[in-house]
């Protein structure tokens, strides 16, 4: 029983939170900006800028190589036919695609008394950071 009351505790010291209670609402990872918005309000400021992330996809290469194959022709002998065989293999692709950022901060009594940090990409919530502890550092 202690032990799950310590995992319990420490759980909830991290700095990352997974959802967080925002006016009555639970707030979490893979809602829209515009689902936000709708409910806590706006936030106290926000930050908007993009990134370039490198990704890799991988694609098929594929090669089409004949075989000389030796089959018997019917009438007692052989003939050779070329048989095709065809190879493939994932190559890896990369590029740089734009990814769309923007944090939003609520610092205000009404969000918990904890102020958070908020991360879009793409539109969508990520992440949720409590900034408890990480104020007024320099």
């Amino acid at each position: 029983m202690r032990r799950l009351f310590l995992c319990l505790l420490l759980l909830g010291m991290s700095a990352q939170a997974w959802a967080w209670r925002c006016n009555g609402w639970i707030i979490e990872e893979g809602q829209t900006k515009f689902d936000v918005d709708q409910k806590c309000g706006d936030p106290q400021s926000g930050d908007r800028r993009t990134e370039w992330r490198l990704v890799t996809n991988f694609v098929p290469n594929c090669q089409t190589q004949f075989e000389s194959i030796r089959m018997p022709d019917g009438h007692g002998g052989m003939r050779v036919v070329n048989q095709p065989r065809t190879f493939c293999v994932q190559v890896p692709v990369q590029s740089t695609v734009p990814v769309e950022v923007e944090e939003w901060y609520y610092s205000d009594a009404g969000h918990g008394n904890v102020p958070k940090l908020l991360r879009f990409e793409n539109g969508r919530l990520v992440f949720i950071e409590n900034l408890w502890g990480q104020r007024n550092m320099n």
